[in-house]
């Protein structure tokens, strides 16, 4: 028996608003004859212009979705434009932060590949607020597990809720597996972080659901495992998937506090970092802190944040290897500046030298930055001299 290469297939595709909104996610569903594209999109209400509506006290927002999409041979093979409105009871709705949304579905003849364009305009204004354009390429490689969908379309918003592999609070996802041949039953295993949180036997179906308890995890980077095991135990298939927990609510009052201390050392003036420090609510705490994380992410488009993950990584080796007595290692000055810039390229040592105390030079080449630490008590206790902090952190 074998997995068929028919499924469910998650494409990371995202158009992006002016000020950063992330607004639109695409999904392909590739058959043997036919693609379904499904295309998520929401937008803060905010970036709306509301006008009132003839009813007193209501507000009346309007956009038109127009979504154009060609083939590999350039035909047209779907045009067709809608226009949707929001109502809004009263003038602090239009402000508000819970995302529009709208969700459509194409089906399309089979094609290797397809250009998708999609342009919202809002209807009041006149402004063009999205101009979203992309290949797809359809899967046809060997047989998968496809990729997690989230099932709740409302929450694949990036930095509110669920995203492709970004996970916000305890998700529900859906996943997709064809049979080319049919077979009485089969063993599905569940992991996450190597601990089975789901195992069951499974008959003839081609899908199945995993609800992920995120609560209790850690704040950072995490792995789904899915195995599928046939009644003789040899694996059918598997796959491995990455998502990361971000929201500042699987932190501990102390945990928030510690990478503030860091944050702000390192990006001194970061006017979000500010606001953090600020902040009364839980939920602006946490809808800054997502700001945060996001606006540094080096690759918005996919589902990780390469700068988030470089940063815990190097906050445990700093931990690991700068700790001096009860002074966690990431708050001391060679701590900062290594989660900073990560691992110098060359580390000159100068120790037991005499009339002087110990120092190390640590250079980073690509950057043209030399950085001088002393040990000043002597207890490995490593202090920068030069440059100083505000100097060097302007890098």
């Amino acid at each position: 028996m074998s997995i068929g290469a028919t499924g469910l297939l998650l494409l990371q595709l995202v158009g992006t608003f002016p000020y950063g909104y992330d607004s639109l996610a695409v999904y392909q569903v590739p058959g043997p004859d036919t693609v379904t594209l499904i295309t998520l999109f929401s937008l803060p209400p905010k970036m709306l212009l509301y006008r009132q509506n003839s009813l007193p006290g209501t507000y009346l927002a309007s956009i038109r979705y127009a979504v154009e999409i060609r083939d590999a041979g350039g035909r047209v093979v779907w045009s067709d434009f809608s226009e949707n409105s929001w109502k809004a009871q009263d003038f602090e709705a239009t402000q508000g932060s819970a995302p529009l949304q709208l969700q459509r579905v194409y089906r399309l003849p089979w094609s290797p590949r397809y250009e998708l364009r999609v342009t919202v305009q809002d209807l009041n204004s006149q402004r063009t607020l999205m101009s979203y354009q992309r290949s797809l390429t359809t899967y046809a490689g060997p047989p998968y597990v496809s990729d997690l969908i989230p099932l709740e379309p409302s929450r694949f918003l990036k930095g509110q809720k669920v995203l492709t592999n970004t996970v916000r609070d305890t998700g529900r996802f859906l996943v997709f597996v064809r049979w080319r041949e049919v077979s009485d039953s089969a063993f599905l295993i569940w992991k996450v972080d190597d601990s089975v949180v789901q195992s069951r036997w499974t008959g003839t179906t081609d899908w199945d659901t995993l609800g992920v308890r995120v609560d209790s995890l850690a704040f950072g980077a995490h792995e789904v495992h899915l195995q599928f095991l046939d009644p003789a135990g040899n694996l059918l298939a598997e796959r491995r998937l990455g998502f990361q927990v971000t929201g500042v609510t699987h932190l501990t009052e102390r945990e928030f506090a510690h990478y503030l201390f860091i944050l702000t050392h390192l990006f001194p003036g970061d006017s979000l970092l500010e606001r953090l420090k600020k902040v009364e609510t839980l939920r602006e705490r946490d809808s800054l802190w997502m700001a945060f994380w996001k606006q540094r992410d080096p690759t918005p488009g996919t589902p990780r944040n390469e700068f988030l993950d470089a940063f815990l990584d190097r906050v445990a080796y700093a931990d690991a290897h700068f700790s001096v007595g009860r002074i966690r290692g990431s708050r001391t000055d060679r701590g900062l500046v290594y989660i900073r810039f990560g691992p110098p390229d060359e580390i000159e040592e100068h120790t037991l030298e005499w009339g002087t105390k110990d120092y190390q030079i640590w250079y980073y080449y690509d950057l043209k930055l030399r950085v001088v630490f002393v040990d000043e008590g002597g207890f490995g206790d490593y202090v920068l001299v030069a440059p100083t902090f505000s100097q060097l952190f302007q890098y």
